[in-house]
């Protein structure tokens, strides 16, 4: 069914939101908040975040009218 298919997406881009924190969460803890990696990775994580949150809310959006 259509709604399997999307819980399963939902679960996949929850497993991929929580790599991409797992690594950020190591970017963090081994970089210094001077560093350049660390500002870098604070950026790129507002990012990311900010696309995978736009996803999931589409595909539950797209659940619900189904």
């Amino acid at each position: 069914m259509i709604v399997n298919r999307v819980e399963d997406y939902m679960v996949d881009a929850e497993r991929l939101k929580n790599d991409f924190h797992l690594l950020f969460s190591n970017c963090f803890t081994f970089n210094s908040p001077k560093d350049k990696v660390y500002k870098e990775g604070q950026r790129i994580k507002q990012i990311i975040d900010k696309k995978i949150e736009s996803k999931m809310e589409k595909l539950t959006l797209n659940a619900l009218k189904n």
